[in-house]
């Protein structure tokens, strides 16, 4: 607990700007910034403005617009906190908060900050950050290649408005061979990267794009104490909605999460059902309880999760047989 906290400032973050609000003793000041590194600059100015003791700031974790603004803030040496937006849900429910503004969140991740006194964020390394960006990237251009790629295919009349698509196409290409070798060799000078990066690639399934967007997104490890708060960081714990016997919705996974790893083990699921022994039985029995084939598949993304997480957690390779009997 950060005992010596006299000032809680809660910060609601938005694409573009960034409402924060600040409650010291008995006062309240608030404000709106741009959400860009001009704007942090003056949060940190207007903070210092107040001349208040120990800032506790606290945030929600909202998909990527958050990460630039955390990472500055805890790089100019104060205390930050990124929580989960259903915490601050259900904060705000206990108050019976009902109306809904960017500074009406503010205030009450404020509040929530002073009545629970999260634990301070710690941001990945730069290697790790640098590592993110580049996958982050690289599915960008990928994306934009297929999207090209079926513009190409449609009718098109013009041979000049194609040879600009194939050039298109040529120049992203390229530029993924680039990002790709700089992740290489980030990896390859980092001993622990390096490492992960062997362990996970001994799981049949897992190619190179998984294992540096779990290291982009997930890193550090130590972060989840367990193997269920890594699966609901990342999408894989299916939310139950029931409540009596009138609210009985099918089981289906958060969105409230990091997806990025989501994405690319859709892909990973799909290859280890061909390939991975220990899928494919595990699979089988899932599609002769008569599970459909979305469910199989989700199940099987948290499988490979758990896997994951297991040769990581015992820094040993994965292995078939080892596998099956200690499973």
């Amino acid at each position: 607990m950060h005992s010596c906290t006299e000032s809680f400032v809660g910060i609601d973050v938005s694409k573009l700007t960034f409402d924060a609000c600040l409650l010291y003793g008995e006062k309240r000041k608030e404000e709106t910034f741009e959400n860009n590194l001009q704007g942090f600059k003056s949060f940190i100015r207007w903070l210092r403005s107040a001349k208040t003791n120990d800032e506790f700031i606290c945030m929600e974790a909202t998909g990527r617009y958050h990460e630039l603004l955390a990472e500055h803030l805890h790089d100019a040496g104060l205390y930050v906190s990124v929580m989960n937006p259903k915490l601050i849900k259900s904060h705000g429910e206990s108050e019976n908060l009902r109306d809904k503004t960017d500074r009406i969140d503010a205030a009450l991740i404020a509040r929530f900050c002073r009545e629970k006194h999260p634990k301070q964020w710690i941001p990945p390394s730069n290697q790790i950050r640098e590592i993110r960006e580049l996958e982050r990237a690289i599915t960008s251009y990928t994306e934009q290649i297929v999207a090209e790629q079926n513009r190409l295919k449609s009718c098109m009349r013009s041979a000049a408005l194609g040879d600009s698509i194939l050039q298109h196409i040529t120049f992203m290409r390229e530029q993924v061979k680039v990002l790709d070798k700089r992740l290489a060799a980030i990896i390859e000078t980092e001993t622990n990267l390096a490492e992960d990066y062997k362990l996970m690639n001994s799981i049949i399934g897992i190619g190179p794009r998984v294992i540096t967007t779990f290291l982009g997104e997930t890193s550090p490890l130590s972060a989840f104490k367990t193997c269920r708060e890594l699966e609901i960081y990342h999408g894989m714990v299916p939310a139950k909605k029931q409540s009596g016997t009138s609210l009985r919705k099918r089981d289906r996974l958060s969105k409230k999460c990091n997806g990025q790893l989501r994405i690319v083990m859709h892909m990973a699921a799909l290859s280890a059902m061909q390939s991975n022994p220990i899928i494919i039985e595990f699979s089988n029995r899932l599609r002769q309880r008569g599970k459909p084939g979305n469910i199989i598949v989700s199940a099987v993304k948290r499988k490979l999760l758990r896997i994951i997480w297991g040769v990581l957690t015992s820094r040993k390779q994965f292995d078939v047989d080892e596998y099956k009997r200690i499973a």
